[in-house]
């Protein structure tokens, strides 16, 4: 049997206050290649916001406010499988080690990654290396070190703008466009989507960047 096709899609915490979100995704999962794995690594959102902020007061650590913002995803990541769950066939909370692994999962799954879990298996499995416990390293890098570690056929960061210029990942991380950490990982993805899933529904939604084989596609 072929194995299925893996997608790891990071969904931005700055798009969790959207009312429509789940409708917004389903829109988006309509137009997606058949036989896909969806693997979601789901943003901090007003959650990091407030640990920032406590780490700028010198309330924790570098190590304590990175895993204290994994915590957040996950539990983000439940709660948008909650909000979704009408929306989509064969929602799974869980990480890749649990009872349905990729090869054997249902094509068409959509897994809502307990990403706190998948970051320790994939220590344990010496999958990647490990990432840097900082600032530096957001929900943006967290999506590319597991599509990476999976073998991901791409990654996905669906997000509330598209750039405001492309020249290189560089840039669009002097930019805060994606995270610091991200350029160093890029070159390793076999393809990345940027998506605006904010914008306005219409003809061609959502706009989105594709970058593969060091080309910019729109």
């Amino acid at each position: 049997m072929k194995p299925a096709r893996l997608s790891v899609v990071k969904v931005g915490g700055s798009l969790l206050d959207l009312p429509d979100l789940c409708s917004r995704l389903e829109r988006w999962w309509q137009n997606r290649p058949t036989g896909t794995i969806h693997w979601l690594v789901v943003g901090g959102g007003l959650q990091v916001d407030t640990i920032r902020e406590n780490w700028a007061a010198d309330r924790c650590d570098d190590v304590e406010a990175h895993w204290s913002s994994i915590k957040a995803m996950r539990q983000n990541s439940a709660r948008l499988a909650e909000r979704c769950v009408d929306c989509f066939n064969h929602i799974q909370v869980q990480s890749p080690s649990g009872t349905v692994p990729v090869l054997a999962a249902h094509e068409g799954s959509t897994v809502f990654l307990d990403v706190e879990a998948v970051l320790r298996e994939m220590a344990k499995r010496d999958a990647a290396a490990p990432l840097p416990c900082d600032w530096s390293v957001t929900s943006d890098s967290i999506a590319a070190a597991i599509a990476i570690a999976y073998r991901a056929a791409e990654c996905v960061l669906l997000k509330s703008r598209l750039p405001v210029s492309v020249v290189n990942w560089a840039g669009l991380a002097r930019e805060g466009y994606v995270d610091e950490h991200f350029p160093e990982l890029a070159d390793r993805l076999s393809c990345v989507r940027l998506t605006d899933l904010r914008a306005d529904p219409c003809v061609g939604w959502p706009p989105e960047l594709r970058w593969e084989d060091d080309v910019w596609w729109d």
